[in-house]
């Protein structure tokens, strides 16, 4: 069963993605397939409630460490299954490809080469010294928070929104359409690392508690759609979480 804090923290981190989908209605003049901002939703609360039932317990603890290991896999594979479901047969377009063939490779391998160095020298300069964890845990930061999050940030996520924001399918996407889908998810990103509560339904909103997580989103979103691919998204967001263990 959900913790009521779990159930409080469910419910103010959909709401949020609410919130941010709002705003891109109102960037788009109303002019959205409703249908496929819904479905983004409902599926963002099933993902909710998936990764806080791990964290509470429901499924085991079957891998040990102090991390949600288990919430992050079912979650993830409830991620790759409705998208494979949603999108099969156009699977690249939500970054499912090894291929870097997108339609601004130079600039999105570029822009990766970047924020990778920006990453190192952030946690080398802002963290020093490094940090140390069980075999387990270290596991757990270089795979499961990437993996997991990316499928449904830069993957999913970014794909529905981009169906909902245009009437023409993601084929025929417009480029304000696409930017649009590209900030929400960017800002969803963001305020799910700054989302808090007192276990009362008090809401904290703290804007600047996790603020390189706002230009990570930025980054990555811009390096998946450059490329086409989620690989080099996951492979700088274990770099990010993983950084501090060696730098």
């Amino acid at each position: 069963m959900l913790s009521e804090r779990a159930i409080q923290m469910i419910v103010f981190e959909t709401g949020a993605l609410a919130v941010w989908v709002g705003l891109g209605v109102l960037l788009m003049r109303g002019r959205v397939r409703w249908a496929w901002l819904g479905g983004a939703l409902a599926l963002a609360l099933i993902g909710k409630v998936l990764v806080f039932l791990g964290a509470d317990g429901a499924f085991g603890d079957w891998i040990g460490g102090r991390y949600n290991w288990e919430g992050k896999i079912v979650t993830a594979g409830f991620w790759l299954v409705a998208t494979l479901a949603i999108f099969w047969g156009r699977l690249g377009k939500v970054g499912l490809t090894l291929s870097q063939n997108g339609p601004a490779p130079k600039l999105g391998i570029g822009l990766a080469v970047a924020t990778a160095i920006a990453t190192g020298l952030f946690m080398a300069l802002y963290f020093p010294g490094t940090k140390t964890e069980p075999a387990v845990d270290m596991a757990y930061q270089a795979a499961m928070p990437s993996i997991e999050e990316e499928l449904w940030f830069r993957g999913l996520l970014l794909g529905m929104l981009i169906m909902g924001f245009t009437r023409k399918g993601m084929e025929r996407a417009g480029t304000f359409a696409v930017l649009v889908a590209a900030l929400i998810t960017a800002l969803h990103f963001w305020s799910v690392h700054s989302i808090f509560t007192d276990g009362s339904w008090g809401f904290e909103f703290r804007p600047f508690w996790n603020v390189p997580t706002l230009f990570y989103g930025l980054l990555w979103v811009g390096v998946r759609l450059g490329t086409g691919s989620l690989l080099l998204p996951i492979l700088l967001h274990t770099w990010a979480n993983t950084a501090d263990y060696f730098l």
